[in-house]
């Protein structure tokens, strides 16, 4: 059996995330011709990253990434940082013949998106990024339909990602309100899930789009009370994609009342669907191909239950009759990246998505400073 030597930089809450993908694998996928070994640990706070070596088992910990990269043990790496820390820790990472798997989003700019594009020419590493909304069964399954011709032409759609964090005025200000190391606010860290997602069900190209801004509270305080120019909290846009389907897409940090919400709406010809994944077991199917009568017939709205249909090796534990929840779609994100290592082909979604939708996300700014309709590049 194969054993690939793996990474973390970063052991925030999301390189836990990821961890918790390998220390489950065994678990959840059967029969797998290659297993991962947590090698190494990295974080900038030296002593999180001995504590994560202390208790999930890591051979060593350090403070020092390029440490980590030195490592003939390790494989593939794990970019779990701040969002301005990614392309520099990648392009070294695969110019020391690792494979790479990063977190949304990208970059914090196109431009170094790019850098990240040109990094990888002629480098025989796979790379991956972490839009784990793209491995819930029924965002799949949603994928599936759209793509067999179950919506026909998609005509409009409505893609949100909301949480609540924005909207204490009085809020801990952590380094997503900080643009030097985040890029940008609620469009950066919210409205690449959302896009990602969006296009990826589609199957669609975006061609233009409009955006706005709204930042209530734009100066807030750092840990030591000085006041800081803080992220935008809330953005609006319109986007129009290649086949001429035009929605909208809001990302907020605004929405009192919700944690975490991410849903998308995606409208043809022939039907629609609704994707809620605070309600993950089910997508919301709607076939207007059915007859109809003066009672309304068979149309209607109809719950497809998803909840935990992964495809072999995976979905045998926990089965599918088991609620799913948000780890499980990052653990199956991970599964899918060292699968590709496995086989030794293209992991999806690349790095070169991540640009794409990088470049997404930099009109949307554009847009919001011109206050117009701007071609996506």
């Amino acid at each position: 059996m194969q054993t690939i030597g793996v990474g973390i930089i970063g052991f925030g809450f999301m390189g836990k995330a990821h961890t918790y993908g390998h220390l489950n694998m065994p678990l959840f996928y059967n029969n797998l011709p290659f297993q991962t070994k947590l090698v190494g640990v990295c974080d900038p706070v030296l002593s999180l990253a001995q504590d994560a070596k202390a208790r999930v088992g890591f051979e060593f910990a350090t403070d020092d990434y390029k440490a980590l990269l030195a490592r003939e043990d390790i494989d593939a790496v794990h970019i779990c940082t701040p969002n301005a820390l990614h392309v520099p820790i990648l392009i070294d990472a695969v110019n020391a013949g690792k494979h790479v798997y990063v977190d949304k989003p990208l970059a914090v700019s196109a431009q170094q998106a790019d850098e990240a594009c040109k990094a990888l020419e002629g480098k025989d590493v796979i790379h991956q990024m972490a839009f784990h909304n793209r491995f819930f069964p029924a965002s799949m399954r949603a994928r599936q339909l759209i793509a067999d011709g179950a919506l026909g032409d998609i005509l409009t759609f409505r893609a949100a990602y909301f949480t609540a964090g924005g909207a204490n005025p009085t809020g801990a200000m952590g380094w997503r309100q900080r643009s030097a190391l985040s890029g940008g606010g609620a469009i950066q860290d919210l409205g690449s899930h959302a896009i990602d997602l969006l296009l990826w069900l589609c199957g669609l190209k975006a061609e233009r789009l409009i955006s706005e801004t709204f930042t209530p509270n734009p100066v807030r305080q750092d840990e030591n009370g000085n006041p800081v120019q803080a992220t935008e909290d809330h953005s609006n846009m319109i986007l129009r994609l290649e086949n001429g389907a035009t929605g909208t897409v809001e990302a907020s940090r605004l929405r009192t009342g919700f944690d975490d919400m991410t849903r998308i709406e995606i409208h043809g010809t022939k039907g629609a669907i609704v994707l809620d994944l605070t309600e993950n077991d089910y997508l919301q199917f709607y076939d207007n191909t059915l007859p109809d009568s003066p009672m309304g017939g068979l149309k209607g709205f109809t719950s497809i239950y998803a909840a935990q249909r992964f495809d072999a090796p995976g979905g045998s534990f926990p089965n599918a009759k088991q609620s799913i929840g948000w780890l499980r779609a990052h653990a199956h994100c991970v599964y899918s990246f060292y699968n590709s290592i496995y086989t030794h082909t293209p992991a999806t979604p690349s790095v070169f998505d991540g640009a794409r939708i990088q470049h997404i996300l930099d009109t949307a700014y554009r847009s919001a400073e011109a206050h117009t309709w701007l071609n996506i590049e």
